[in-house]
């Protein structure tokens, strides 16, 4: 292990299981980082609850504000994400666009023009940007016209859910299976990959 584990601030939207599969790695001495903070614009969100479990400081921001504009919003949420220092922006489930004023505040210095800003998305690169890509797989597998989904995590960009690909895993779904049993299944497979792209994403640099 590192004398210095890679620092992480999460973002979150909601119940917190891909955290959960993070901070389970790190405590298993499965991965050499620490979450530092967790940031969460849902007041009830079950992210923050577990951060608190961990004696991980757990940050509410309300959402924009009447007389707040995009960038000011942003900045706000910025400044908040700095205060913890992280070595990696990490967004779980986090279910509010970020713009380019945030994503310049978290340059990557070994990888010019990219940010330090990593997002799990349950879908493969380049396929149903956007929220509900779950259900969506589904449903055009019900149509005949999906066999396979994935899981995807990747550098944060202006885009939605583009970016250079740093873990990317696919999934095949069977004829006719139910979508209780589809998410359970690319849950699962949320929950390694969370793991293995922080590995892969600090992997090829110095500590």
């Amino acid at each position: 292990m590192s004398p210095t584990p890679r620092r992480i601030c999460v973002l979150a939207s909601g119940r917190g299981t891909n955290l959960q599969a993070l901070l389970d790695a790190i405590k298993q001495d499965q991965l050499d980082a620490q979450v530092v903070a967790v940031v969460s614009h849902t007041p009830t969100a079950l992210a923050l609850e577990r951060a608190r479990r961990y004696g991980i400081p757990a940050h509410f921001i309300s959402i924009p504000k009447k007389h707040e504009n995009r960038d000011e919003w942003d900045s706000r949420l910025a400044d908040l994400v700095a205060s913890s220092s992280p070595d990696l922006v990490y967004l779980l489930g986090w279910m509010r666009i970020l713009g380019p004023s945030f994503i310049r505040r978290f340059p990557d210095s070994t990888r010019p023009g990219q940010s330090r800003i990593l997002n799990l998305h349950p879908a493969l690169p380049g396929d149903l940007p956007g929220t509900d890509a779950i259900l969506r797989a589904h449903a055009e597998a019900e149509a005949g016209k999906r066999a396979h989904t994935g899981v995807m995590v990747h550098v944060v960009t202006a885009e939605v859910d583009v970016g250079p690909t740093v873990a990317v895993e696919t999934l095949v779904i069977e004829p006719n299976t139910p979508l209780d049993d589809l998410e359970q299944a690319v849950h699962a497979l949320e929950h390694r990959l969370v793991v293995e792209a922080v590995r892969l994403f600090f992997g090829d640099r110095p500590a």
